[in-house]
Formats: C-alpha cells, sequence, structure tokens
C-alpha cells in the first residue's frame, strides 16, 4: 500500500486499486472499474458491462443491452424487447409478441400496433387523422373533412356535407342528420350522432 496527499495505491495477490486525481482505477480478475470524474466511468464484470462517455452510453446485463448518444439517440434489446429512437425524430419500441409503438412527433403521429389472437392497428397521424384495424373491422377519418366505416357486410362513409351508407344501398342525404339505414330500410342498432357540416358520426352498430 502506498499514500500520499495526491494518490493512493493498494496491491494485492488478488487486486490492485489506487487514486490519483481525477482517476480511480480497481483491477481483479473478475472485475474492472475505471474512473476519470467527470468525464469517463467504466464497469466490466461477468455480469454487466458499463460505459460512460458522454454524451456516449453503452450498458449490458445478461442478454440485456443498451447503447447510444445521450439524449440525442439511442437502441436496446433484450427480454423479448427492442427499441430506439433520435430525438426528436422517432421513438419506437417492439416486443416478440408482436405488439409495436411508433411515435413520430414531427408529423404529430403515433402507430400502435397490437399482434397475438386478436391483432390490431392504432394510427393517429397529423393530430386530427385516425385509421383503426381490428378483424374485419376498419375506420379511418381525418377531422372536420371525412369519416369511413367498414365491418363485415356493413360499411358508411361521411364527408364534409353529405354521407352514404353501404352496402349497395346507393343512399347519398346532404344537409339534414337523420339516421342512416342499412338496405331493406332496417336501422343500425345503437346511437348515431352526426354533426354538420363536420360530417363525423360515433356510436353506429349494426
Amino acid at each position: 500500500m502506498f499514500f500520499s496527499p495526491l494518490s493512493w495505491t493498494r496491491r494485492s495477490a488478488l487486486s490492485r486499486e489506487g487514486v490519483i486525481p481525477p482517476v480511480y482505477w480497481y483491477r481483479s480478475k473478475e472485475n474492472k472499474r475505471l474512473f476519470v470524474v467527470p468525464v469517463y466511468w467504466s464497469f466490466h464484470s461477468p455480469e454487466q458491462d458499463l460505459t460512460i462517455l458522454p454524451p456516449y452510453y453503452h450498458w449490458r446485463k445478461d442478454q440485456l443491452m443498451a447503447r447510444g448518444l445521450f439524449p440525442l439517440m439511442g437502441h436496446h434489446r433484450g427480454g423479448g424487447e427492442r427499441g430506439s429512437y433520435i430525438f426528436p425524430f422517432y421513438w419506437y419500441n417492439a416486443n416478440d409478441k408482436g405488439d409495436s409503438l411508433w411515435v413520430i412527433p414531427p408529423v404529430l403521429t403515433y402507430i400502435q400496433r397490437h399482434g397475438g389472437d386478436k391483432p390490431s392497428l392504432n394510427v393517429q397521424y397529423l393530430l386530427l387523422g385516425n385509421v383503426q384495424k381490428r378483424g374485419d373491422y376498419l375506420s379511418h377519418d381525418f377531422f372536420p373533412l371525412y369519416r369511413y366505416i367498414r365491418d363485415k357486410d356493413y360499411e358508411n362513409f361521411w364527408r364534409r356535407g353529405s354521407w352514404r351508407c353501404g352496402p349497395g344501398s346507393g343512399m347519398v342525404r346532404s344537409g339534414k342528420a337523420s339516421p342512416c339505414p342499412t338496405p331493406g330500410g332496417v336501422r343500425p342498432r345503437g346511437s348515431g350522432t352526426l354533426c354538420f357540416p363536420c360530417g363525423t358520426a360515433r356510436g353506429i352498430s349494426r
């Protein structure tokens, strides 16, 4: 062991350690540490690794890993998940089940997808646009210009000032908000709300 007002070191059969400001180091058969305060940090062991040289970082633990240039960009994976980001352009995360999420701030958009037995897709773009897809159900709209809904044999379309029902009804209504019948004159079950001249609708079901 050596000690002075400016430094300190220790040596044994199993490890070495010392401080010479601003540097600290430690070394053994399995572990290594090196710190140069405040610009560099490094830690290595069989279980995990960590390296920081701002703005760069790298971290690993078992099968988990993350690295990047904080806060500008980054990437991670492991544990059945993966993801990345580039600030402020996008953020992305996904897993092995088929679920994923995109966030894209420059175009005010997010995209969410669910996998598994009942896959679905939800998209919101330019703040006012929407897309939804679940099985046979599909809807998309852009407020206040139009809204479209399709579900099996039922189809409706609304646009600013007019709307049309389907399938095959050929009916077009303009200027008056009234429930839209299906072929054969049967009204859809559920509540329908139309807002003219916007032409949006909510809560209509077969």
